[in-house]
Parts: C-alpha cells; sequence; structure tokens
C-alpha cells in the first residue's frame, strides 16, 4: 500500500502553488512589464500578493482568481485608494455577495 506522508502533501501544495504564483507571474510580466524591477522574484512577489488580495474578498478557485488578476492587471495595482474606482471597492467589500459574484459584477461594470 502507497503512503504519502503529510510532509509529502504539503510539498505537492507547495509545488502547486508556486505553479499558479509562476503563471501569475507570466500575465503580469506579458501585460504590465513597467511592474517589474527587472527579476521573475518580483513578478512572483505581485503574483503572491494578488493571490492573497483576491483570497481577502472571498475569491479561492485558480479560475476566479485569475479572473481577479486581470482585473488587477487592467486598472493597476492602487485600485484600493483611487478615487476613480470607489466602485470597484464598493463590489470587492460588499458582504452580500460571494467571492465569485463579485467578479461578475467587476466585469459587467468594467464593459
Amino acid at each position: 500500500m502507497l503512503v504519502i506522508r503529510t510532509a509529502q502533501w504539503e510539498a505537492m501544495r507547495r509545488a502547486r502553488t508556486d505553479e499558479f504564483h509562476r503563471k501569475i507571474a507570466r500575465m503580469v510580466q506579458a501585460d504590465r512589464p513597467e511592474w517589474r524591477r527587472g527579476q521573475l522574484d518580483d513578478s512572483i512577489e505581485i503574483a503572491s500578493w494578488m493571490r492573497q488580495r483576491a483570497a481577502s474578498y472571498g475569491v479561492f478557485l485558480a479560475e476566479d482568481i485569475l479572473r481577479f488578476v486581470r482585473f488587477v492587471i487592467r486598472y493597476g495595482r492602487d485600485y484600493e485608494t483611487r478615487a476613480d474606482m470607489a466602485w470597484a471597492n464598493r463590489i470587492l467589500n460588499d458582504l452580500s455577495l460571494m467571492g465569485p459574484q463579485k467578479l461578475d459584477e467587476l466585469e459587467r461594470r468594467s464593459r
């Protein structure tokens, strides 16, 4: 019988998370090269930040996190502090909406 230890599960989870961060980092590098200071690690740090911000809004599924990443790439990392983005902040902080619903509304309003 095959036994997978906790440390092995953790290593597999970390590997999946790291690969997901690299995917987001490639999106950032392609669409917002000005956010980089010249190293891939910068883009991975940005990717980690985006994933954490998405989670804070109730966005957890990979496909939904990527939708949130596209929003941030389009509007900028400073969307939370910009007066012209108040509409997005209202949506993202609306406790009556689930994470995917917030993204649906952001996308609807962005058209």
